[in-house]
């Protein structure tokens, strides 16, 4: 009788532990959400804040949301570099993106956008893995719209659907108004995982007439209009609860002027040098050979107190930008509002058609009008929170965490963004941790009831 007595005991606390541990499991998996991303080009922390513009669609995101105080870019504060760390939660000296024009000194190639068909190769995209790779690698549909990079095969992998960015005639608000439109056909059907849109925007009127323009203003409302439609119909559609919303920018803008541009030509021999690329706030170059410390003195000898000239191996750790191959021997670097211009590109030029350039963007991170934006709403996003700034490396866990897929090794950290999501992240590893303890535990147990 006392051995029948033992045994139901052993038996019962050994349902009792697996209800437990099956609880534990339950609430460590979360539903797998859809996810619709916008990547805002050059849209600045600041522009919510604006007086003088009214963004009723923002603001109702907002306070459904969580906003971050600011989105710090990686260095250089450029698109092709945060649009790459953003996607891949990789620092630019891990992913390899360094710059929007680069040079390639193992294929002997530059990476010129919009101009030559190179920056299609691969090799310029495959040290990182950008979030449409790691969703198809397990199982999820992946649309990107006029998203950069989406048209490259990666890894050996393509997106779902890619419309290719349209160079040259740049993406039009029309253009994101049909992208919202069949994304969200595209949640209704069930056809689509996760769903992104670039909106060239922002960043095309901030270098075109500056960022405190009244024409950058009137864009910001039109986007900010599409927005607010953009909750409407996901509420006629009941997607409130199945589509999280995030919203980002890789860079903010600032003021430049035909008053403050640090002309070098004079100061070096064209002889001297095999690549010189990009103008504005940053210059990179790869002297001849043998001709490093020439060049070198010879710009510092400018004595620009707006200009800092960096060997490769001085740029600082905190720009996390030194450490891959691509990056230049030299680097010029522009003080904040000052534009640099080369021999190759000696004209304080616009961007977007005739005319001198009013804003532009890639100077030191760490200066304010540099942040860009995050924003999130969505059945997994926390309500009405506004979170500390942090860096474009601690979004691609948050999106794979919604999506409900493994992330790839990346630079982000839980910590920073501890709070935003609703539920608290647990690990594969956790789960397999919970799972051994629960088959160590019960087989013991089950012994001892023998």
């Amino acid at each position: 009788m006392k051995g029948s007595t033992c045994r139901f005991k052993c038996i019962y606390h050994l349902l009792l532990i697996c209800i437990i541990f099956e609880s534990v499991s339950a609430h460590s998996i979360k539903k797998d959400n859809k996810l619709l991303l916008f990547l805002l080009d050059g849209f600045r922390w600041d522009y919510f804040d604006r007086q003088e513009i009214n963004l009723p669609g923002f603001q109702r995101m907002i306070s459904e949301g969580t906003r971050a105080e600011y989105l710090q870019p990686d260095f250089p504060s450029l698109s092709y570099p945060n649009y790459y760390s953003i996607m891949t939660g990789l620092h630019c000296e891990d992913h390899g993106m360094v710059g929007n024009y680069m040079f390639d000194t193992k294929h002997n190639e530059s990476f010129l956008i919009g101009v030559n068909k190179a920056q299609y190769n691969a090799y310029w995209w495959d040290d990182g893995e950008p979030l449409w790779v790691t969703a198809e690698k397990q199982g999820k549909r992946s649309y990107f719209y006029s998203w950069p990079g989406c048209e490259v095969t990666i890894r050996g992998v393509d997106p779902t659907y890619c419309k290719k960015y349209p160079m040259f005639t740049y993406p039009k608000l029309k253009d994101m108004q049909a992208a919202i439109a069949e994304g969200l056909e595209l949640f209704s059907n069930g056809s689509a995982d996760v769903v992104g849109i670039y909106v060239e925007l922002p960043d095309k009127y901030g270098h075109k007439y500056g960022p405190s323009s009244s024409q950058l203003n009137q864009k910001l409302m039109e986007i900010d209009t599409e927005m607010f439609k953009l909750l409407d119909e996901l509420e006629s559609r009941d997607l409130r609860d199945d589509v999280n919303i995030m919203i980002f920018s890789d860079h903010g803008m600032t003021e430049v002027s035909e008053t403050r541009v640090i002309n070098i030509t004079d100061y070096i021999d064209i002889e001297d040098i095999r690549v010189v690329l990009d103008a504005g706030a940053n210059v990179y170059i790869w002297p001849n050979d043998g001709k490093l410390d020439k060049v070198y003195s010879d710009l510092v000898s400018m004595d620009n107190s707006h200009l800092t000239v960096l060997k490769k191996e001085d740029i600082p750790d905190r720009w996390y930008y030194r450490n891959h191959y691509r990056t230049s021997p030299i680097l010029l670097v522009a003080e904040k509002g000052w534009y640099i211009t080369t021999p190759l590109l000696p004209r304080f030029y616009s961007y977007y058609g005739s005319g001198p350039m009013q804003g532009t963007h890639g100077f030191d991170n760490s200066e304010t009008d540099m942040r860009g934006i995050f924003l999130a709403t969505g059945p997994d996003i926390s309500r009405n929170v506004v979170a500390k700034g942090f860096s474009v490396i601690h979004i691609y866990q948050m999106m794979c965490d919604v999506l409900g897929i493994t992330p790839n090794p990346n630079d982000g950290q839980w910590s920073v963004v501890a709070g935003i999501l609703t539920h608290t992240t647990v690990s594969s590893t956790v789960v397999c941790a919970y799972n051994m303890s629960l088959m160590i535990f019960t087989t013991v147990l089950g012994l001892v009831c023998l």
